[in-house]
């Protein structure tokens, strides 16, 4: 299972969002995309999910349909006035599913979230909403999982706790990506880093060749790395 990306473009008002972009996407990884505020990061997983449509290129899906990609945004969006129980039921009905209830019991066990689910939308904590909007998706049984800054706005209990359920959820017939801009946090959950600077990909290569070239340019961190390939690139 493998989503290949060729030379995909994307524009917004004439400029270049993404610029002859290619990568492999692999079933079994977590992959860490890595870039600056607008460097083309969300455009991406828009894509990939197909919210957005490339201007040119192609984006190829190997054994998945692209109804089985979810993409969770940076500010999770739940219904303010439905229970997080009612949103699994909502979810349920929308995409046909039967016989749900003992997998969304199982699923909110599983991402803490299960003496929450009489509560309204509007008041659950951004980390609650990561985690029901994680436990929403997965109630569809995807096999892609793209998120969009998963971390951003987390304490760091919430983060570890976020962290700890995405590496549980991995498996070899499943995608995950991750756009984040804690770096450490992708280097640790990370099987592959894409690096991404002004819509066009720097970097594509395996954690392990990452720490490679981090220790060949005398790198103590994914971030001194992340630096280093910009300004080359810019310089």
């Amino acid at each position: 299972m493998k989503i290949e990306i060729k030379n995909i473009e994307k524009n917004y008002n004439n400029m270049k969002a993404l610029q002859n972009f290619s990568c492999t996407l692999n079933g079994g990884d977590i992959i860490g995309l890595v870039g600056a505020n607008g460097a083309g990061k969300s455009t991406l997983l828009k894509n990939v999910s197909g919210l957005l449509t490339p201007d040119l290129g192609e984006i190829s899906y190997h054994d998945l349909k692209q109804n089985e990609v979810v993409y969770i945004p940076e500010r999770p969006d739940l219904f303010p006035l439905l229970t997080v129980k009612e949103h699994f039921k909502f979810i349920a009905i929308a995409n046909g599913i039967n016989n749900w209830q003992d997998t969304a019991e199982e699923l909110m066990n599983k991402l803490k979230i299960n003496e929450k689910h009489d509560s309204f939308g509007y008041e659950l904590s951004k980390g609650m909403k990561q985690k029901s909007m994680l436990a929403l998706s997965l109630l569809q049984s995807p096999k892609v999982v793209l998120f969009d800054e998963p971390f951003s706005g987390l304490d760091p209990q919430s983060v570890k706790e976020l962290s700890d359920i995405i590496l549980k959820f991995k498996k070899k017939d499943r995608i995950i990506v991750i756009s984040s801009h804690n770096l450490n946090i992708i280097h640790r959950l990370s099987d592959k880093i894409l690096m991404i600077n002004k819509g066009q990909l720097l970097r594509d290569q395996s954690i392990e060749d990452t720490i490679t070239e981090m220790q060949d340019k005398g790198c103590l961190s994914l971030e001194e790395l992340f630096l280093e390939v910009i300004l080359s690139a810019t310089s």
